[in-house]
């Protein structure tokens, strides 16, 4: 129903939205790990209401853990919203405010339509503050996902079926939510009547499970940080605003 009225009467499926979140108990996990009532927001036509919901979600009342700003560059760029994301780190690398621009540093390592190389993954020299830590930890999130789709693509390519086992276990090494983003796009553009493929389709299939937990393993404890800084809780908006998560 909020979906539906924020297509059909804006203004008061964002009222609603807000709602659900403030007095919803449970949580509908939809694609990529993400909360629906997340996705929604990136999912529904462009409109004043749903602009000003999507700066909400991101605000620090709503947004105050790197789990949750993970969760927001998946389902923007799962829901065609690059462009949203790419805009609101843009606008926070350009605030005077650090923790903002650490907050769009950050973002940007999150997006995807990532290539290699990725040359701010390796700097050269010694790392001497945290601002500069955290753009090379954005940088490798960035070869991360690039890395992931090399690999993915390469197993979607492979004449063989060894060359393509090889891929696969790359991929799974390297990839996390966000491949579920262009995973479809890459499976929707193959020939599904060769026999070679049919059999890498069943392969994902079946393996399905083991993807998904292999996906969680490149943030460190995302819940207990903030901007790559251990969580005080009591300090700031861990202590001071309920948490709407």
């Amino acid at each position: 129903m909020c979906e539906a009225l924020l297509h059909r009467d804006p203004k008061r499926g964002a009222e609603l939205w807000r709602a659900l979140c403030a007095t919803m108990a449970t949580r509908y996990i939809g694609t990529a790990g993400v909360d629906e009532l997340l996705h929604v927001v990136f999912r529904v036509p462009n409109s004043a209401p749903v602009a000003a919901l999507r700066d909400e979600v991101i605000s620090l009342p709503r947004c105050h853990t790197d789990q949750r700003l993970f969760d927001i560059a998946v389902a923007a760029s799962y829901d065609g919203n690059a462009a949203w994301l790419a805009s609101a780190s843009a606008a926070d690398q350009a605030s005077p405010l650090v923790w903002r621009q650490k907050r769009g540093a950050l973002v940007a390592g999150f997006g995807t339509g990532n290539t290699l190389p990725v040359a701010d993954a390796w700097p050269e020299g010694e790392i001497r503050t945290s601002h500069a830590d955290l753009h090379r930890k954005a940088a490798r999130f960035r070869w991360r996902e690039a890395c992931a789709r090399h690999w993915w693509r390469h197993f979607l390519a492979a004449q063989g079926a060894v060359e393509a086992y090889a891929a696969w276990i790359l991929f799974l090494r390297s990839a996390d939510r966000r491949a579920w983003t262009w995973m479809r796009e890459d499976i929707g553009a193959q020939n599904h009547s060769d026999n070679l493929m049919s059999v890498k389709l069943m392969h994902v299939q079946l393996n399905r499970s083991e993807l998904k937990r292999a996906m969680e393993k490149h943030l460190d404890k995302p819940d207990k940080k903030f901007l790559d800084h251990d969580i005080v809780i009591g300090v700031g908006p861990w202590g001071k605003i309920r948490d709407l998560d």
